[in-house]
């Protein structure tokens, strides 16, 4: 390789090096760096000194302009929590990952789908409104479909009315392994504006969104959230797991599973979850070693039978996590 071409090579390695925020360097897209590149390439050695200046221009802007696309795939998030209308519409692999703008709709009672898959893969963060008088739906949610397996996490669901939102419910439907789904909302009323936002659809394929369809779907309802059983509030309709402590003012469940335990087990549990605050209350579970239901007392080491009958005794534990006498040195 003559010394010219080693010297464009570096500047070109120099440009990446010093590349400039994303909004800088997104410009109308240049000719690929294939056809920049080629003609000067093929210069003799001899030729690179009139050419060098314009050559390595031509290459840097070719090569950036090429890779820019692609790059804005895999930057951080960032870029986009504050883009401007001209980020609009960015993609990944052709798949929408900034969805601006919105689907927007008036609609009546009924269910309407807002995205789809052909038959593989979709994970996205939707946000769906209505803006109708006394009502003022606001529900953000993750959907996902996996080869028929399909899961709605809602982050966030808000509204202003009294009777709830005027979208009611969320629900996908799906059958077959390779058979698609549809992602569809129920309004609760008539002539309500919706709308709806996709963002972070990165899975493959993806979700397609849809201007609040009527078209009827031949698939049956696999999965469904009912808004108005918690709202305001959060909800998943899979499972939901804390390694910690959870803490609820209430609990209105089904039913409660207990899953097998011991007294150590308790007792060392509780000496790493429960605040010191809160030592003189009971933690019920199941013994296994006694096959019956106890509860324990934390700050009388007692585990006490339903019928309240002392069953076993250890040390009290008065202090919980982070309240230990500190040492000195």
């Amino acid at each position: 390789m003559g010394a010219m071409k080693q010297q464009i090579l570096t500047a070109l390695v120099n440009a990446f090096m010093t590349f400039k925020p994303a909004e800088d360097w997104i410009a109308p897209k240049a000719d690929t760096i294939g056809s920049k590149a080629s003609g000067i390439m093929q210069l003799e050695d001899d030729q690179y000194d009139e050419n060098y200046a314009e050559a390595v221009g031509q290459i840097a802007h070719g090569v950036l302009a090429a890779v820019a696309e692609g790059l804005l795939g895999i930057i951080d998030q960032d870029v986009r929590k504050t883009a401007s209308p001209e980020f609009a519409g960015m993609s990944l692999g052709g798949r929408p990952v900034y969805a601006t703008p919105t689907y927007s709709a008036t609609k009546n009672t009924g269910w309407y789908t807002i995205a789809y898959n052909s038959g593989d893969r979709a994970s996205a963060v939707f946000f769906v409104r209505d803006t109708a008088t006394g009502y003022h739906s606001s529900i953000h949610f993750i959907a996902q479909h996996l080869y028929r397996k399909n899961h709605i996490a809602v982050l966030s669901s808000s509204y202003y009315g009294t009777a709830g939102g005027a979208i009611r419910q969320i629900r996908l439907l799906s059958e077959t392994t390779y058979g698609g789904a549809a992602l569809q909302v129920y309004v609760a009323s008539n002539n309500i504006p919706v709308q709806v936002w996709m963002d972070q659809n990165y899975q493959q394929s993806g979700w397609t969104l849809v201007n609040w369809s009527t078209d009827t779907y031949d698939l049956p309802e696999k999965t469904l959230v009912d808004l108005t059983s918690f709202t305001p509030g959060m909800a998943t309709s899979g499972n939901f797991s804390v390694q910690g402590k959870l803490t609820a003012a209430s609990i209105d469940p089904e039913y409660v599973h207990y899953e097998e335990n011991t007294r150590a087990a308790i007792t060392q549990k509780v000496q790493q979850d429960i605040p010191t605050e809160k030592l003189g209350g009971a933690v019920m579970f199941y013994n296994k070693e006694a096959s019956q239901m106890e509860y324990f007392v934390p700050n009388k080491g007692e585990f006490r039978t339903l019928q309240n009958e002392v069953v076993g005794r250890v040390d009290p534990v008065l202090t919980g996590p982070g309240d230990e006498e500190e040492g000195g040195v």
